[in-house]
């Protein structure tokens, strides 16, 4: 003899009474300019005029950027030391939100490139040294 749940007709009847839920993304509120500009946030990109691809999310997230392009900064204030500029991502409360810090960055940059052009300088230089030595030697 099988024995039957005395509480399956119970369990029955309730998924019969409420349907399966499935999990759905909620609605994208937020949408990108015809720049692909992207911004949530009070502020936040609040100051661009020309700027393309920039994705700023959080209160005054890259809000003095007026014409800066590939930027991303999420975070309270992050990036807002940016008026222009490429590629730059900031992530954190603040983070590259002062000029010093900003202007660290480009020195940083211009040094590496100095270095690049001093180190083909030096090429040069031993190539001719070396052939102002063999045709002295001729």
């Amino acid at each position: 003899m099988i024995m039957v749940n005395r509480y399956l007709p119970s369990v029955l009847a309730l998924a019969l009474l409420f349907p399966p839920v499935h999990a759905a993304q909620p609605p994208d509120v937020v949408v990108s300019d015809a720049s692909g500009n992207t911004a949530g946030g009070t502020s936040a990109l609040s100051s661009l005029q020309s700027g393309y691809k920039n994705s700023a999310f959080g209160g005054a997230a890259l809000s003095n950027d007026t014409s800066g392009f590939h930027n991303t900064a999420m975070g309270n204030g992050a990036a807002s030391a940016i008026t222009s500029g490429f590629g730059n991502t900031a992530v954190g409360s603040q983070a590259l939100n002062s000029k010093l810090h900003w202007q660290r960055v480009d020195i940083d940059r211009e040094l590496k490139q100095l270095t690049e052009q001093s180190e083909g300088m030096r090429a040069i230089m031993e190539e001719s040294q070396s052939f102002r030595q063999s045709a002295a030697t001729r």
